[in-house]
Order: structure tokens, then C-alpha cells, then sequence
């Protein structure tokens, strides 16, 4: 049976697609991962079950949920983005829309939270909908840990790692560009708004100010701590270096995996991003300086920020990184279990990428066997490439860097540990932004 799995956000997703990936691979399917859809939709490929990183009910999304139904394509989805870091509905009524749900044939949910609010909105729909959690919260259980073995993670420790989640701030889109998109995908006609946007923009600034008084605090405290600053995957880098300018005890780095990065930090601080979530989670120590203007202003806390330690001025900053290192700061991570095993239910229960490749298998059928020929689709993308080429629509990757075998070897050394059959799976890089799994 023929497997795509799209990915959009490389450093965010990548990972997680491959282990679901893998596991396909060793059913016997032939599993396609990365920037997949815009071959799916002119015909390139064979139909297959194609897996979307959401459903957004934008035009475009619409459009081509339909060629994909039309070409004999299952269509699977589960949303990167919403259903376990909020604690309202407000993004899950933007990001999900009756034509979508209408076209989908299975919708994977994280866990009881976004599954109760999407049953009773999408009754009609009720069993498409199935609470799987997200392989990428697959990576923060507990049989996981071998996964970042000292030997497959960054040689640096001890560090504070500060995860920055900022809105139209450091972008690779211009302000004017973003609001283009989210016109395009109808975004405003789901609730959003410019003057929500601007607000976002202006939560983000004030997310900025208490980032740098961070800084300034630690560096006037505490002088000899590293810090590393790991960008949004939407962030410009070179746009954060430029902001810090020089200082010896700081790296901004948006290199590797962020897991990775969280397995030897002392602590993540943050600001309502994920991270401080998977930091708590996997027994790391999480620190939210998210200023109560900046969570009334989100309409209420983050679950990141329930779940960290709050350090919301100078004193609480200073008592937080000196009970840090005299390894005197303690997580109550009991005291947040139910709330977050509410929303991910994989990092309890089954995994993830077990219960969507379940489920694939059930709803697969011999109309999405026929085979690809992979020599034919190389030349026809090397055709495309080049006519591109000619016509200088230079493609930039900022959302997908380059693949290489050796990013792909490296996964696969760490995630035999996982399941020792995974040894079995093959690779075949398509494009440079598309990889084939085997047996």
C-alpha cells in the first residue's frame, strides 16, 4: 500500500513522520514523506492513504482535499498546531470547518479535550474522529528515553535553553505577507482579525521585553550560565542575532532537534511554548515568565504555563536560577498529570504512531497498492526542477532544509532502539525535500 505522509515544518515534524514512517515501512508499505502533496495533486504518484499535518478549512486546503478524492486518495489528518496547548476552543474553530471534515476519512485527534469539543461541533462526522494522540508527543514517554542516549545528543549541558514562540517579531514573512495568508486561508472569516493579529504582534513585543530582562537579569546574577536561544521554526535567526548582538554566553541556535536540546538544558524557560510543556513532561524543569498581562491577553494561561514554575519578576527570576543550581527547584509534575494527559493521551497510553498505523491498515484497501515508479517520478521531478530553473522560480527552503542520508542514518541508529526491527528499513531520497521507505 502506497503511504504519504506530508510535512511542513521540518524541525517540528520531521522526526515524528518518520517514525510513523518506519513503522508503515515495516507493514510492507511503500511510505513517501515530506512535501508531498503538490505531486499527490497533479497526478504524480499512485493513489495512497495521504496523511495532512491539518485541515484547515481555507479555499486552497478545500481544493485540494477534492483532487486528492477525485485521484482515489484516503485523506488522514491530525493538526499540528491546536487541541493541547490552549485552554480555550477559540483555535480549534478556526483550524477545522464542515467542508474539510466532510472530505476527511479519518481525523486523528491528541487527546479528550479537542475529541469532545470535535464530536459534538462534527456529530455527523462522530466516527471519523479517533482520539490517537500525536506521534510527535510519542518521543516525550517514558519508553522513549533511550531514544536521547547521552551519546546521540548535543555535547553541550548545562545551559538555559529559551524557547522563544514570537508572532510577526522575528519572521521570515513580512507583516503585510502573513496578513495575505491568513486572508488566503479565510482565516477572517472564521473568527480571526486584523485587529486580533496586531494584538498578536503586540502580545509578541511584550513577550520580547520580558525576554530580554531575562537576560540582563541572569547575565547581572548569574555570569557564568550559558544560554541558548532556540527560534521558532517561523523565526529568522539572523533576525535574533541581530537583536542580541554579541554576548559571550549566548548562542542563538536552530540547528538539530529541539528534543534533543531540552534532554541536556538545566531548564527550559519559556513563554506559553510547547517546549516548557515537553520539558515538564519528561521531567525536565520548565520555567514560564509569561507576565499575567501577556496570558490575560491570550485569553487565558497556556497549558505550558500551568504546568512550568512562574518567574514573573527580578526576585522570582534570582530565587528560581539559584534554587536551580543547588538542584533545589523542584516540578510537581503529579499535580498537572490529569490536565495534560486530558489533552495528549499518548504520552499514557498506546503510542501514537501505533494507533494511526492501526488504523491505516483497517481502512486501506488493493485500489492504493499499485506500485509507483520511482525511476519515472525522479526524472519527471528533475524535469520540473529545471524548468523552474529556467524560469528563476528559485524554490527557498525555509520550512524544509535539504534531506541527506546521513540526517536519515542518524535516526535510524536511535530509533532501533525503539523496536530493533526498524533496522530492516531502507531509504531513498526522491527530491531534496522527499524520502522513500522500504523494506
Amino acid at each position: 500500500m502506497n503511504i504519504y505522509i506530508a510535512v511542513e515544518e521540518k524541525k517540528r515534524e520531521f522526526y515524528a513522520k518518520l517514525l510513523l514512517g518506519f513503522e508503515s515501512a515495516l507493514k510492507g508499505n511503500q511510505v513517501y514523506i515530506g512535501n508531498i502533496m503538490p505531486l499527490c495533486e497533479k497526478g504524480i504518484f499512485e493513489p495512497g492513504i495521504i496523511h495532512l499535518k491539518s485541515i484547515t478549512p481555507s479555499n486552497k486546503r478545500i481544493a485540494q482535499m477534492k483532487i486528492l478524492k477525485k485521484f482515489g486518495f484516503i485523506i488522514t489528518s491530525i493538526d499540528e498546531e491546536v487541541g493541547f496547548r490552549d485552554e480555550g476552543y477559540g483555535d480549534l474553530d478556526l483550524r477545522y470547518g464542515y467542508k474539510t471534515v466532510n472530505l476527511i476519512d479519518k481525523l486523528f485527534v491528541h487527546g479528550n479535550f479537542d475529541y469532545t469539543y470535535l464530536i459534538k461541533k462534527f456529530n455527523k462526522y462522530k466516527k471519523k474522529i479517533v482520539i490517537s494522540g500525536n506521534p510527535r508527543f510519542d518521543f516525550w514517554r517514558e519508553d522513549f528515553k533511550k531514544f536521547f542516549d547521552k551519546d546521540d545528543i548535543p555535547k553541550k549541558k548545562n545551559y538555559l535553553l529559551l524557547s522563544s514562540n514570537l508572532n510577526y517579531i522575528f519572521s521570515y514573512k513580512s507583516m503585510e505577507d502573513s496578513i495575505t495568508v491568513l486572508e488566503k486561508g479565510g482565516y477572517f472569516e472564521r473568527g480571526s482579525s486584523l485587529k486580533g493579529v496586531k494584538n498578536d504582534k503586540a502580545r509578541s513585543e511584550k513577550v520580547l521585553k520580558t525576554i530580554d530582562e531575562f537576560i540582563d537579569i541572569v547575565n547581572m546574577n548569574f555570569k557564568n550560565i550559558p544560554i541558548v536561544i532556540r527560534p521558532h521554526p517561523t523565526e529568522n535567526p539572523e533576525k535574533w542575532k541581530k537583536h542580541i548582538g554579541y554576548k559571550k554566553n549566548i548562542e542563538i541556535i536552530d540547528t538539530g532537534n529541539l528534543s534533543d536540546w531540552i534532554s541536556n538544558a538545566m531548564c527550559v524557560v519559556h513563554s506559553g511554548c510547547t517546549s516548557g510543556l515537553e520539558a515538564a513532561v519528561r521531567g525536565k524543569i520548565a520555567i514560564s515568565i509569561s507576565s499575567e498581562e501577556v496570558i490575560r491577553d491570550h485569553l487565558g494561561s497556556n497549558i505550558p504555563d500551568k504546568v512550568s514554575i512562574r518567574a514573573l519578576n527580578n526576585k522570582q527570576i534570582i530565587e528560581s536560577i539559584s534554587a536551580l543550581l543547588k538542584k533545589d527547584l523542584k516540578l510537581d509534575f503529579q499535580r498537572n498529570k490529569k490536565l495534560i494527559q486530558n489533552r495528549i493521551v499518548n504520552i499514557f497510553d498506546r503510542p501514537a504512531y501505533k494507533i494511526i498505523n492501526e488504523t491505516w491498515q483497517e481502512i486501506g484497501n488493493d485500489t492504493l497498492c499499485n506500485k509507483n515508479n520511482n525511476s519515472l517520478i525522479k526524472i519527471k521531478i528533475l524535469l520540473k526542477n529545471l524548468l523552474k530553473y529556467f524560469l528563476a522560480k528559485r524554490h527557498q527552503a525555509v520550512k524544509f532544509e535539504n534531506l541527506s542520508y546521513k540526517e536519515l542514518e542518524v535516526f535510524k541508529k536511535r530509533i532501533v532502539k525503539i523496536n530493533p526491527k526498524f533496522k530492516n528499513i531502507r531509504f531513498q531520497i526522491i527530491r531534496y525535500d522527499l524520502v522513500r521507505l522500504y523494506l
